[in-house]
């Protein structure tokens, strides 16, 4: 029985981890785009079940939703494991608070941007904490070593979205606010190059829609 991946069409956003394992593994997968199917899957759009919304995996009896939880499935099932699930799990909820809970959440206020990304001038900035703190949890060359497990995929999806979509203000100001991080970049870079996605047509995240505005950046430069 063939994989399904529920998610938007065109784009992996929050389903990016499964589907690049997926790829990686050479497993057939179906990206499962119509609202009608998905509908049919999740509570969000009216169906009663377990489920809220996507991403959305189903292999066979077994459905799952949450991109962690889609991405442990995925990698604990297909051949990406981690050696220990709870420090996985903690590494990918500390990804999850840098990347969605922090530039996502404050990429619409140039002020709350600016104190996540750099600090309010008295303590290290809360970007810098995070992704510190998850530096530090690389073994090397990947989280757990020499094998990619499904946090390092979780990771890479989550860099690149966030790499495209604060491009915009990198090239305004001049900072790369990933640099002082090598063992992160080293994982985003070894997964995005895998030769086995550059067939894909699926971009990451469309940075029209999703990347900082143009006014926010603007704002951004006058503070």
């Amino acid at each position: 029985m063939v994989v399904k991946v529920y998610y938007w069409p065109g784009f992996m956003g929050r389903a990016g981890a499964s589907i690049r394992m997926l790829h990686e593994a050479g497993v057939a997968f179906e990206h499962v785009s119509d609202m009608g199917e998905m509908s049919q899957k999740a509570a969000a759009f009216g169906a009663e079940t377990g489920n809220i919304a996507p991403p959305i995996v189903e292999d066979g009896d077994l459905i799952y939703s949450q991109s962690t939880a889609c991405a442990m499935y995925i990698g604990k099932t297909y051949g990406f494991p981690a050696p220990d699930d709870c420090k996985a799990v903690q590494i990918m909820e500390d990804i999850k608070d840098k990347f969605e809970n922090g530039i996502s959440k404050n990429q619409e206020d140039a002020k709350k941007l600016k104190e996540f990304l750099k600090g309010d001038g008295t303590k290290p900035s809360r970007f810098s904490v995070f992704a510190s703190a998850i530096e530090r949890n690389v073994v090397g060359p990947f989280f757990f070593g020499e094998k990619m497990s499904y946090v390092d995929f979780y990771f890479a999806n989550a860099y690149a979205s966030n790499e495209d979509g604060m491009k915009k203000l990198m090239d305004k100001t001049g900072d790369d606010f990933f640099t002082p991080y090598p063992k992160l970049q080293a994982i985003a870079k070894a997964i995005r190059g895998l030769e086995s996605m550059k067939g894909s047509d699926l971009i990451t995240l469309p940075a029209d829609m999703f990347g900082i505005k143009d006014e926010v950046v603007e704002e951004y430069m006058k503070l």
